[in-house]
């Protein structure tokens, strides 16, 4: 198909991604188990097609002029171009094709732009 993105036929898991707005005089005892606000946190897409993956990834990186390979433990999701997400959201959880959980709560360390998607780099919230 002209025009389709390789990658979103990668994106078999599901995901829900959370905002947190500030709610003005919300309890300080309403923390859900990652110590926020239960009030602050509102779904922003649910049900978003993604691919996740866990351990080491790595590519190469050139900057002023020297090229060198950067590895990350981090783990990354892709979610489709266009995803209103930023490093203030939170993943809520993540599902595979038959709706089991396949990953905790993680926040969201950096939102990198990609010719056919976005690239997430998570971190686990504890």
């Amino acid at each position: 198909m002209i025009g389709s993105s390789p990658a979103r036929g990668m994106m078999k898991m599901r995901c829900t991604i959370q905002r947190n707005i500030s709610v003005q005089g919300a309890a300080l005892t309403d923390l859900d188990g990652y110590g926020q606000k239960l009030s602050d946190w509102r779904e922003l897409h649910s049900w978003l097609p993604c691919h996740c993956w866990a351990g080491a990834s790595g590519g190469k990186h050139t900057g002023a002029g020297e090229a060198r390979t950067v590895t990350s433990d981090m783990p990354g999701m892709i979610v489709p171009k266009g995803t209103d997400v930023r490093t203030t959201d939170r993943v809520a959880w993540i599902k595979d094709k038959l709706g089991n959980d396949l990953f905790p709560a993680m926040g969201i360390d950096a939102v990198l732009p990609r010719i056919t998607h976005l690239e997430l780099r998570l971190r686990e919230i504890s």
